[in-house]
């Protein structure tokens, strides 16, 4: 269970669930979050967009600082 998109060539995306440690790999923004359950509330200082958060993640430096 995994997503690669061709305009991130660099990223694979997992589902949060499917990770033993989840702790280890913190959230690093909120996307799509028009389409959130009504009684999910985002209650912290993380960037969010309503749709696709792709403009950030390409003008993003990799999470290891290469």
């Amino acid at each position: 269970m995994a997503a690669r998109f061709d305009y991130l060539p660099d990223q694979i995306y997992l589902p949060v669930g499917v990770l033993d440690q989840a702790a280890l790999y913190p959230s690093q923004s909120h996307c799509h979050t028009d389409a959130r359950l009504s009684w999910l509330h985002i209650n912290d200082e993380l960037p969010t967009s309503a749709a696709s958060g792709r403009a950030r993640l390409l003008s993003s430096e990799p999470v290891d600082g290469t």
